[in-house]
């Protein structure tokens, strides 16, 4: 099941306060120092870095959905880190 209307509306309006310029940049420079590991793409690592914040913060979907299915909802909710 692809994630629902409401549910992206719900997630981007959560990350919009969690996804600052301040937590990219401590990103980039703990990705830089070698604090964080980025196994394969960087992106993909700080969306669902993202995503963990908002989850520990209280934020649920409301319905059941696969991990492929949440990233592609981080995608349209998360800009890219080279864009930003």
């Amino acid at each position: 099941m692809k994630v629902s209307p409401k549910d992206l509306d719900n997630l981007i309006f959560t990350l919009t306060s969690i996804d600052t310029v301040e937590l990219r940049n401590q990103f980039r420079d703990a990705v830089a120092s070698g604090q964080v590991k980025v196994i394969s793409d960087a992106d993909q690592s700080y969306r669902w870095g993202v995503y963990h914040r908002a989850h520990d913060a209280g934020f649920r979907f409301a319905g059941e959905y696969l991990d492929a299915h949440i990233d592609t909802a981080l995608r349209r909710a998360v800009v890219p880190l080279s864009e930003l």
